[in-house]
């Protein structure tokens, strides 16, 4: 019986490093305090631990200038800041079935308030998003695009950079979710002249949950979600107009930001081309096993290589519930079942309502993992019978 094998890192990254303890220690040791806020050493000390995970997350996402990135609480912050800060009342807005709940719950709350409509995009027969029908879904009245940069559901990676130009061709702005691609892909944001970007930290960025942020090319034509305390400009009863603190309203989560900052640290000193290297060597053993069993649907795209390490199946006759619980229970293998927080990604592959099996893996784990889950599996289907 294997134990303590852990395949759910589109939820979160695990093991966490041994450098978080570290940072939270040296950052509450050697400043604690709030930056912006005093101009004590301990203050300046603590601005400078946030500026420099500013300038780290920007150089990792391809952002030329570290004042565009904004701290959030999560990508499902960012998001709704997003989304919520750039539509007025009777706008159109294109997005995917392959988005998270993240995206979806406040578009349908606001096409319920009668604010705007949506329209989503579905599948073509390689099960990917139908850029032919994206291209035709335009209207006058588009104002924004939202994109998910990879499917926590399949790992499907979107070609970002051609549909950003279709776009921005209509005159709409890109809002893309990092929440899977941050830490993994080679981004390039500023390159990609994407409007707005949401990310989060605790992902393949491997930092702790709490924290994450947006990226606003232009702040002008982004309206803040709240307004508070930024440390700047005390008099004036208006929010700053100019990033990152116009979207910083209060006090953030600065030790964890601290931590971000080191995680990075480790992305960028270990190599993205390594990382991926690694964990495309375990996606393409478990995918190519699990294609050899009969009783096994793979869910998705068959092209590793345009996806993020995530293998999402079905068992012929198991509920995705019972067979997640099975693996942990039994052979203390932890995966994700269900919808993933994807409802429509799963009406558009024939999933649901039971959803699938979501293995997801991260740098740390092994071949010899991927042969105990591909041999838990088999034993599960042998069971069955």
């Amino acid at each position: 019986m294997s134990s303590g094998i852990y395949f759910d890192s589109a939820s979160t990254s695990f093991p966490k490093l041994s450098i978080i303890g570290e940072t939270i220690e040296s950052y509450l040791r050697d400043a604690g305090c709030s930056p912006g806020r005093s101009g004590h050493a301990r203050a300046r000390k603590s601005e400078s631990f946030i500026n420099d995970a500013r300038q780290k997350v920007a150089d990792i996402l391809g952002i030329d200038d570290h004042s565009k990135v904004a701290y959030t609480h999560n990508a499902t912050y960012a998001l709704n800041m997003a989304i919520k800060g750039c539509l007025s009342k009777g706008d159109h807005v294109i997005t995917t079935c392959f988005e998270h709940n993240s995206v979806l719950r406040p578009l349908e709350k606001l096409r319920r308030s009668q604010v705007i409509d949506y329209s989503v995009i579905g599948l073509n027969d390689n099960r990917e998003v139908d850029f032919t029908e994206y291209q035709k879904a335009f209207t006058t009245g588009t104002k924004l695009v939202v994109l998910n940069h990879a499917s926590n559901v399949t790992g499907s990676i979107l070609p970002i950079e051609k549909f950003v130009k279709v776009a921005h061709q209509h005159g709409a702005k890109v809002l893309v979710d990092l929440s899977q691609t941050a830490g993994f892909l080679d981004i390039k944001i500023s390159e990609w002249g994407v409007d707005f970007a949401a990310f989060t930290g605790h992902k393949s960025l491997l930092g702790l949950p709490g924290t994450g942020g947006l990226y606003v090319k232009n702040e002008r034509e982004l309206s803040t979600l709240i307004e508070g305390g930024t440390g700047v400009n005390s008099i004036s009863l208006v929010q700053p107009g100019y990033s990152p603190e116009k979207f910083e309203a209060g006090t953030i989560n600065y030790a964890g930001i601290a931590v971000l900052g080191a995680c990075v640290t480790h992305v960028m000193s270990t190599g993205l081309d390594k990382i991926r290297k690694h964990e495309y060597e375990l996606l393409e053993y478990l995918s190519s096993e699990l294609a050899l069993l009969p009783e096994v649907q793979l869910i998705g795209s068959k092209n590793i290589k345009a996806k993020v390490p995530i293998v999402s199946f079905t068992i012929e006759g198991m509920p995705s519930n019972e067979i997640a619980t099975v693996l942990d229970d039994e052979y203390g293998i932890m995966t994700r079942p269900g919808l993933q927080c994807a409802p429509l990604a799963h009406q558009a592959l024939g999933t649901s309502p039971s959803g699938t099996v979501r293995v997801s893996l991260g740098y740390n784990n092994t071949h010899d993992e991927c042969v105990a889950l591909i041999n838990a599996i088999k034993e599960i289907i042998h069971n069955r019978k």
